[in-house]
């Protein structure tokens, strides 16, 4: 029987197939490959239109409207926070806050573009912390690290209580390989957002890649008990139960369709890692454990199976 390899280095790079960060530094859970669905008609490139649309008895200024609408961008509701900003901007289109909200909704819409043309605007203006933590999230997306370093450092020297921008100087430090750093911007994160599990799952993803698996489980376990709905946390904890060794509890708890899924995902992951042996036997697991024929467990095997077969033989030492 193969013995699940206790506390080693197990991530040399980010596995983004089934290891997932969370919130690099923008207003919603996101991994660094992926951005959730954008809103209908509300990226910032149709912003001259809404303004168009909007009368001027339609506007508003006061702060509740922008209250409400930062706390729809926190839902990625920009269909709805987007014509309160606009609003605003019909009287005020100077208005920092409705400005922000503005490129915020164009990084959940996935429109880099215009979001950097919004921070930019922004910061030629003033050094405005969101501002500076937004440009530094798209730089670092676009893997412009030194780039991003600068610019988040420089936000949290002016606003040092924004808890994004110390989540994403976390990921930038991982980038780089600067465990203690990393570990200190997210500690840092989660004390300033108690109720927050991204800084959390990002701090046991840190972890994982150093092989400490049970620091990993550790920050896992408490994510989860701060957000139990936080799919990522969730995922990344049975990973880690995984390679510590903790096969049964990492499944535990799963439905039976889920499963599969996941020995397939830490195969890919151990073979990533050139741990062949664990990867083969957590592919043949997915095997015995899916209902129905499991293709891609099946390839995944197979194409192990054919990178050994061809694998010439070791020399023979006396």
């Amino acid at each position: 029987m193969h013995r699940y390899p206790p506390r080693r280095r197990i991530l040399s790079r980010f596995a983004a197939v089934s290891l997932v960060f969370s919130a690099l530094g923008a207003c919603a859970t996101v991994t660094p490959a992926a951005l959730d669905e954008a809103a209908n008609r509300s990226s910032a490139d149709s912003l001259e239109q809404l303004l168009g649309e909007t009368s001027v008895s339609e506007a508003t200024t006061n702060a509740s409207n922008l209250e409400r609408a930062w706390r729809l961008v926190e839902a990625r509701d920009c269909e709805q926070a987007m014509p309160l900003a606009v609003s605003v901007l019909r009287n005020d289109h100077e208005d920092m806050d409705a400005r922000l909200v503005v490129a915020e909704c164009a990084v959940i819409d996935d429109d880099t573009q215009s979001a950097e043309q919004h921070y930019e605007q922004i910061l030629a203006e003033t050094r405005e912390p969101r501002a500076l933590r937004g440009l530094g999230v798209i730089r670092a997306r676009e893997g412009r690290y030194d780039e991003a370093q600068v610019l988040l450092e420089e936000a949290v020297s002016v606003g040092p209580n924004d808890w994004r921008t110390w989540n994403a100087l976390g990921f930038i430090s991982d980038v780089e390989g600067d465990w203690v750093n990393a570990a200190d911007a997210y500690q840092r994160a989660a004390g300033l957002a108690p109720g927050e599990a991204p800084p959390l799952n990002n701090l046991g993803l840190s972890y994982l890649q150093q092989g400490q698996t049970e620091a990993a489980i550790g920050a896992f376990t408490e994510a989860m008990i701060r957000e139990p709905d936080f799919d990522p946390a969730g995922e990344n904890l049975r990973m880690a139960l995984i390679f510590d060794g903790q096969l049964e509890n990492a499944l535990w708890g799963l439905p039976e369709e889920r499963r599969p899924v996941v020995l397939n995902n830490a195969g890919i992951v151990a073979r990533s890692q050139g741990d062949m042996e664990l990867a083969a036997t957590l592919f043949q697991r997915a095997l015995d454990e899916s209902p129905v024929f499991y293709e891609r467990a099946f390839n995944n095997l197979r194409a192990l199976n054919l990178n050994a077969a061809s694998e010439p033989e070791p020399a023979a030492v006396d």
